[in-house]
C-alpha cells in the first residue's frame, strides 16, 4: 500500500548538478510537485537574522500551496509534530541547522535537504494527509493552525495511535513479535551508533577534498585573469598587437577554467551528499529506537505495578487498579505494534530503498563524470598544445634591450 512505501526514498541526485551555484529542480512523487526556492535573508523585529524559503507544493488532490514562505524552524516544527503524531515511525530527516560547509554551497545543500524532506513526507500517504503538513502548507493563519494541531497532538491517546497504525501498517502488524525484542533493539542501537561514526569520518574527509577541488577551480580562474592582465601590460608597454600564439595559450587556459567552472561537481561532492544523507537517515532511525526504548521502559514499570497488585490481598483503590490494568494492556499492545513496525517496516523497506537509490545515483553520476572528463581532457590537451607552440616563459620585450627567449624559439 501507499502507506507502507519506503519512507526515505530520496529523489535521484543528478551528478551533473554544479556545486555551487544551486540549480533548482522539481521533485515529484506521482502527481505531487515540490519546490523550495528563493532563499532570502530576513530580520526579526528585534534584529535577529534568519533565512526564509519559498515553498510550493502541488498535491495529488489538486490542493496548491504556492509562494508560501517558511523558515528553517518551521520545517523543524513540521517534522517534530509528525514524530509526535506517529511515534516510532521513521520521519524523513532534515538537514542540520549548521552544516559542515562554510562556503556558498550552504544554501544549495540546505535547499536540497529541505526539498528532499518534503518530497519524502509526500511519498507516504498518511504523512501527506496529516494535519501538521496541511498547516505547514497553509497560505493563511499558519500560526493559528499550528496551535490547533499542537492541541490535537496533546489529546492523542495510545488507542488512537494504535487504530491508525492498524490501517497504515497492516502488513507489518500481521507478523509475530520477535523473540527478545529488547536485545534486538540494543544491538540495533549499537550498530546505528557505529555506522554513524564511520560515515561522519568519511563525510569529513570527502568534504575536505570537495573544498580543495572547489578552491582549485577558483585558482584556475584567477590564474587565467592574471595571464590576461600580464598580456595587457605587455601590450601597453610595447604598443603592438599580441601574437596569435600568446592569444591561443591565454584562450586555452580560459577555456579550461570555463570547463571546470561549468562542471564543478566532483566525486567527493557526490559522496558527501550520499553519505551525509545516510547520516541523517541513521539519526532518524536512532530517534525511533530511543522512542521504542522509552515506551518499553514505561511498559516495564507498568508491569511491575501489576505484579505488585497481584501480591496484595486487599486492594484499597480497586478503580485505580482496574484503570492501571487497562493502561498496561494498551501499552503492551502498543509496544508489540511498534516493535513489529520497527523491525518489519522501518528497517526492511527504508534500507532496501536506500541501497537501490545509492546504486542508481552512482551509475548516473559516473556516466556524467565520464562526459565531463572527456571535455576537460580535450581542453587540457589544447592548453598543452598552445604552450608547446609558444615559449615556456613569457617573451621579454626586445624594446627593453634585455636578452631573452625569442618568439621563434620552440620549447
Amino acid at each position: 500500500t501507499m502507506a507502507e512505501s519506503p519512507g526515505l526514498v530520496d529523489e535521484a541526485i543528478d551528478g551533473s548538478q554544479p556545486m555551487p551555484p544551486p540549480r533548482q529542480r522539481e521533485d515529484s512523487h506521482s502527481h505531487s510537485v515540490v519546490k523550495v526556492t528563493e532563499p532570502r535573508l530576513e530580520s526579526s523585529s528585534w534584529g535577529t537574522k534568519y533565512m526564509t524559503y519559498n515553498v510550493s507544493v502541488h498535491l495529488d488532490d489538486k490542493v496548491n500551496a504556492r509562494n508560501v514562505r517558511r523558515r528553517y524552524s518551521d520545517f523543524v516544527w513540521l517534522r517534530s509534530s509528525l514524530a509526535k503524531l506517529f511515534p516510532a515511525v521513521v520521519i524523513p530527516p532534515l538537514p542540520e541547522k549548521r552544516m559542515l560547509f562554510k562556503n556558498n554551497r550552504f544554501n544549495e545543500l540546505r535547499i536540497l535537504g529541505l526539498r528532499r524532506f518534503l518530497y519524502n513526507v509526500l511519498s507516504q500517504e498518511f504523512l501527506s494527509k496529516s494535519g501538521p503538513l496541511k498547516a505547514f502548507l497553509s497560505p493563511d493563519n499558519f500560526e493559528e493552525e499550528k496551535k490547533q494541531e499542537e492541541a490535537k497532538i496533546q489529546t492523542r491517546k495510545i488507542p488512537d495511535i494504535l487504530a491508525e497504525y492498524r490501517v497504515h501498517f497492516k502488513t507489518a502488524l500481521d507478523y509475530d513479535v520477535p523473540k527478545e525484542p529488547l536485545e534486538k533493539m540494543l544491538m540495533l542501537k549499537d550498530f546505528l551508533s557505529d555506522s554513524k561514526k564511520q560515515l561522519q569520518a568519511l563525510v569529513t574527509s570527502c568534504s575536505a577534498i570537495a573544498n580543495d577541488f572547489y578552491h582549485i577551480n577558483l585558482q584556475l580562474m584567477k590564474m587565467t585573469k592574471e595571464f590576461e592582465a600580464m598580456q595587457k601590460g605587455e601590450d601597453g608597454l610595447i604598443g603592438k598587437v599580441p601574437s596569435e600564439k600568446k592569444l591561443s595559450m591565454i584562450k586555452g587556459f580560459a577555456d579550461l577554467a570555463q570547463v571546470h567552472d561549468d562542471h564543478r561537481s566532483h566525486w567527493s561532492d557526490f559522496l558527501v551528499d550520499a553519505m551525509q544523507s545516510e547520516v541523517y537517515n541513521i539519526e532518524a532511525m536512532q530517534e525511533t529506537v530511543q522512542i521504542w526504548m522509552n515506551y518499553n521502559n514505561m511498559l516495564t514499570k507498568a508491569s511491575a505495578r501489576m505484579r505488585k497488585y497481584s501480591k496484595e490481598r486487599n486492594v484499597k483503590d480497586v478503580a485505580k487498579m482496574q484503570a492501571e490494568m487497562q493502561d498496561e494492556k494498551q501499552l503492551r499492545e502498543f509496544v508489540a505494534a511498534i516493535t513489529k513496525i520497527m523491525l518489519q517496516h522501518n528497517l526492511r523497506l527504508i534500507w532496501k530503498s536506500q541501497s537501490v537509490k545509492f546504486t542508481t545515483d552512482v551509475k548516473g553520476f559516473m556516466g556524467v563524470q565520464q562526459r565531463h572528463a572527456r571535455e576537460q581532457m580535450s581542453e587540457i590537451y589544447g592548453v598543452c598544445k598552445a604552450i608547446e607552440e609558444f615559449d615556456a616563459q613569457w617573451v621579454v620585450p626586445r624594446e627593453l634591450g634585455i636578452d631573452g627567449p625569442s618568439e621563434s624559439k620552440s620549447t
